[in-house]
């Protein structure tokens, strides 16, 4: 069963060759990185510490796909 599996995920094509997903990871290379520990670090100051954990906390839980985007939308109004 493990040997038929492999042989499945072999024939599996791992990249598609298309001029759109070139273009895209080109751009992707072009971009600037943003200081994400700046971004953190003024949302605890405008929120507090407490808060900030909170939301840091439920942020979380939606990148991780626990929580939808409305989902998250209310905690946020509700928090704030």
């Amino acid at each position: 069963m493990v040997e038929r599996k492999q042989s499945q995920l072999r024939s599996i094509p791992t990249h598609r060759a298309s001029s759109s997903s070139s273009k895209s990871s080109e751009a992707w290379h072009e971009m600037e990185r943003i200081n994400v520990q700046g971004i953190k670090d003024n949302i605890v100051k405008q929120v507090g510490v407490e808060k900030s954990k909170r939301y840091f906390s439920h942020f979380r839980k939606f990148l991780s796909s626990g929580l939808s985007k409305t989902e998250l939308d209310k905690l946020v109004i509700v928090l704030m």
